[in-house]
């Protein structure tokens, strides 16, 4: 069967794998056009974020990288791209943006462009 969301594929390999409870309707958009965020908890928890704090897939993609794992190609966001999906209200969300921060402050450290 082809899909043509990406997502929706990697899903249905989870379901191929064992993980019956992830259900295709989950992605359906409410009437207001919001799509809620989704865990998948087994062996791995996977959390599908379509908005964290306001930003959205698409207003995120300049903070996109491309990493390469052990010959896989893996897109992350940078750290300024995690930083705006970061609250600074939610107490996990503080701690998570303190150590951001320091990580951000050590690479300009060791970054000669940055001097």
């Amino acid at each position: 069967m082809k899909t043509r969301d990406p997502l929706l594929f990697l899903l249905q390999r989870f379901r191929e794998q064992g993980v019956e409870y992830v259900k295709p309707e989950w992605f359906a958009p409410a009437p207001d056009g919001t799509v809620e965020n989704i865990r998948v908890a087994d062996d791995l928890l996977v959390d599908l974020l379509f908005s964290a704090n306001g930003e959205t897939y698409e207003s995120v993609q300049p903070h996109v990288r491309e990493l390469d794992i052990e010959g896989v190609l893996v897109r992350v966001l940078d750290i300024d791209g995690l930083l705006k999906t970061k609250t600074d209200y939610r107490e996990k969300d503080v701690l998570d943006r303190k150590v951001l921060m320091r990580i951000k402050q050590d690479i300009g450290k060791n970054d000669p462009a940055s001097r």
